[in-house]
Formats: C-alpha cells, sequence, structure tokens
C-alpha cells in the first residue's frame, strides 16, 4: 500500500531550544493547512528539549529525531530524508510561522505550478517581543532584484535568485522558505559541517536550477537573541572561516558560469580580508600573515581587488600594531 503524502513537512532542527520549541511546534499545528507532517530533528540537545517535546510524539503530533550535535545542516538533511510531503518548509526551532503562512505559500505554489519555491517577509524581533527589523527590507538592493508583481504581494522573479544569493545574502531567512519536493535531487541538501552560510548556499544551489516567487507579506517571526549562533562571539571567527570555505566551494560548483564566477572574485578577498581583520582585533597577528600569504599566493592571479585590499589591510595594521606597542605589549595568543 503507498504511503500517504502530507501536503506539507515542516522540518524544525532544534538544538538545547527548550525555551522555544514548543512555540514552534504549536504554530505549525495552528496552521490552517491540515495535513502538516511536522518533523523534528533533536541536534544532540542537553537540556529538557526531548522531555518537552515527549506528549506531542506519544500522541504522534510530532516526528521526532534525535542525533549526535553535528549542527543545522545535518539535522535539516536529517529532516530531508524522512520527509514524506509534496512540500517542505523549514522553520527554526527558536522562530514561528503565523497561522496564515503555510496557507499561503501553498496556495501561491498550487495557483504557478511553474514556481518550485518561494519564500516570505518576515520580520526579526526580540525576547521581548519587540520587532527590530523588517526581513528583507534591510537588504537595500532586494527590492531592484528583476521581478513581475501579480497583485497581492506577489512576485515571480524573472531570472534565478543564485547570483544574488551569493553576492548579497541573507535576504531570506530558512524560516521563510517553501519548495517543492520534487525540486529536490536524490540525497541532495545542505552541506554538512558548517555553522553559517549554509543555508544561503543551499538555496543558491537550488534557485540556480528553478523560478523562485516571493510573497510580500510578513508570515513568519525570526527570534533574535544572544544565544543565535550568529551572535555567539566564541564562535566568530569559525563562522567567517565556514562562510569563505563555503564561498570557495561556490567558486568551484559554478565554474563554468562566468557571472557568478566573477562575483566571487570579487567577494572571496573581502571575506578573507575581514577574516584578518578579526584575527588582527584578537591580536593574532602572526595567523593573520599566514592566512593572507596563502591567499595572495592561491589567488593573486584571480583577484584584482587584492591590490586595494592588502594596501587597505597594510595601512590599518601599522596604527593596530602603533597603537599596540603605545599601550602594552602583544601577546600572541
Amino acid at each position: 500500500m503507498k504511503e500517504h503524502a502530507p501536503t506539507v513537512s515542516v522540518i524544525i532542527p532544534a538544538y538545547n531550544a527548550a525555551r522555544y520549541v514548543i512555540e514552534a511546534v504549536e504554530s505549525v499545528r495552528l496552521q490552517r493547512v491540515r495535513d502538516i507532517e511536522i518533523i523534528v530533528v533533536d541536534d544532540g540537545s542537553t537540556d529538557h528539549t526531548a522531555e518537552l517535546l515527549r506528549p506531542y510524539r506519544e500522541r504522534g503530533l510530532v516526528r521526532y529525531f534525535r542525533e549526535e550535535n553535528s549542527g543545522p545542516s545535518t539535522a535539516r538533511n536529517r529532516g530531508l530524508a524522512a520527509a514524506r510531503g509534496n512540500y517542505i518548509s523549514f522553520l527554526d526551532a527558536d522562530d514561528y510561522m503565523t497561522d496564515a503562512y503555510l496557507e499561503t505559500v501553498i496556495s501561491f505554489l498550487e495557483h504557478y505550478r511553474h514556481i518550485d519555491f518561494a519564500f516570505t517577509n518576515y520580520e526579526v524581533f526580540d525576547d521581548h517581543g519587540v520587532v527590530l527589523q523588517s526581513g528583507v527590507d534591510k537588504w537595500s538592493t532586494f527590492r531592484s532584484i528583476p521581478h513581475y508583481e501579480l497583485g497581492k504581494g506577489q512576485w515571480i522573479f524573472a531570472e534565478r535568485l543564485t547570483r544574488h544569493i551569493i553576492k548579497h545574502g541573507g535576504f531570506m531567512t530558512t524560516s521563510c522558505v517553501t519548495i517543492r519536493k520534487r525540486l529536490l535531487k536524490e540525497g541532495e541538501g545542505f552541506r554538512e559541517g558548517f555553522f553559517y552560510g549554509e543555508d544561503d548556499e543551499f538555496f543558491a544551489r537550488i534557485n540556480y536550477r528553478c523560478k523562485a516567487g516571493y510573497i510580500d507579506r510578513v508570515l513568519v517571526r525570526k527570534r533574535n537573541h544572544p544565544v543565535s549562533l550568529i551572535h555567539d562571539e566564541h564562535r566568530l571567527l569559525r563562522n567567517v572561516a565556514h562562510f569563505i570555505k563555503l564561498a570557495e566551494l561556490q567558486r568551484e560548483y559554478y565554474r563554468d558560469d562566468a557571472e557568478i564566477r566573477t562575483v566571487l572574485e570579487r567577494k572571496i578577498p573581502s571575506l578573507i580580508f575581514d577574516y584578518c581583520w578579526h584575527l588582527i582585533e584578537r591580536r593574532h597577528f602572526e595567523s593573520a600573515h599566514l592566512v593572507l600569504a596563502d591567499a595572495l599566493r592561491r589567488y593573486r592571479k584571480s583577484y584584482p581587488l587584492y591590490k586595494l585590499l592588502l594596501k587597505n589591510y597594510l595601512m590599518r595594521l601599522y596604527h593596530a600594531v602603533r597603537s599596540s606597542q603605545t599601550g602594552h605589549r602583544i601577546v600572541e595568543r
């Protein structure tokens, strides 16, 4: 007997999310779409996330999987492998959907059958419920991406979004994305082992072969709080390094696309420069020199932008060293 395919599978990766995960799950249960499969992938939580979800598991309200802590990419991929829905939606455990989200986005995709990927506007709020910013509009270039407006805030983009995602990134948040499951190739998913930028890389890759749509309504609320991965100062250097590695992987993946390659050949040096400056700010001068020297050796023929960056880098380094020497002894940590 053929297994029933729900209308949509909502994948929620959760790591030490006890404070928020029930709100996320309940926001899915309150959707106006009824045939929903909720998949929670516990990424090795050490708090009481599993205990809180036990009643939902026992009542068959969620499908729960537990993995060793490996990061959000691995957790989302576990959810993708288990998903049975015709559509796939993602929701971070500290975010939540408004009750109209799934109904609105699925109705859009059902009406425009040639669209395989859709996302909505969202708003960012803090733990006190105060709205900090309005989603896509923090990206000044977003509304200039070529598109057709269909009315009711519905857009269809006139070109692939891949170049724009790589160049600007971040104008869609994972929790506001829904895709047709048929769009995914066998075993395709997020690049594992990365904790920053992996969602943009995935969305860029998917959008390279599909037509995307957008709904200009705030239908998702994204939480901003001190324990978010992106705001963890102790992980900042690792996150920036991961972002550089992803950009280098993209350079190889899109090597036959001259337009995208040009974007990356300007982006990667800037990322490496930023990484070096983070090292300098932490007084890791030797490490910064090694990173920059390696980059110049590998990319000197490809990146004329390095000439400008190197000049800026050396000037800032000079002032940083002078300041350190006059203020206190430099210590390499």
